[in-house]
């Protein structure tokens, strides 16, 4: 998967300082994140999309490709807020057990 972080950043004319601070990141490390050095989690690709004004899926879609990413996001936006917390825990749980496994 790649974000298409700075790619929306630069067509809007902003700094990548300005969308690091508006997403409550530090500089060097939306810096990773926007040059694919870093994966961020579901919470920190949320808050970059709200700093860019876009919909999460607008940050991860692939050209051409089978876009689940639209029908993830409806399921998850028809949730409460604390199902959606839920679903972010168990989601990074098991990424993490993931990167311990490889």
């Amino acid at each position: 998967m790649s974000l298409k972080i700075k790619e929306i950043r630069k067509s809007k004319g902003l700094k990548s300082k300005d969308i690091a601070e508006l997403s409550g990141l530090s500089r060097s490390h939306y810096s990773e994140i926007e040059n694919g050095k870093k994966v961020p989690n579901i919470t920190r690709i949320t808050a970059i999309a709200e700093a860019l004004d876009v919909n999460v899926t607008d940050l991860i879609k692939e050209p051409g490709a089978k876009n689940e990413i639209d029908e993830i996001s409806k399921i998850f936006n028809q949730l409460n807020d604390q199902d959606k917390k839920t679903i972010i825990q168990l989601s990074s749980a098991l990424l993490a057990a993931k990167e311990q496994n490889s």
